[in-house]
């Protein structure tokens, strides 16, 4: 199962970034759509409180769907970034 973490990283090999958070930087929309990256890896939050976890984002799975719909967004956005 790949996770928001590889998600991230993802973007970040893509792009040729230093940082992941660097590509929210671009637009609103890449903001948004960042922050939505951001809402997923908050989803254990809980056990970020509760324990020591070094990245959150790592340890929110997503489904090939998931992974899918937000390579499909994320794609999008590149397009739309093209023009």
């Amino acid at each position: 199962m790949r996770t928001v973490s590889d998600f991230k990283n993802f973007i970040k090999e893509r792009l040729g970034l230093e940082e992941s958070v660097e590509f929210a930087w671009r637009s609103d929309k890449h903001r948004k759509f960042f922050e939505k990256l951001n809402r997923l890896g908050g989803k254990n939050v809980r056990l970020l409180l509760t324990q020591k976890v070094p990245d959150i984002d790592a340890t929110v799975t997503l489904t090939d769907e998931e992974w899918e719909q937000l390579e499909a967004e994320f794609r999008q956005l590149l397009r739309e970034e093209e023009k």
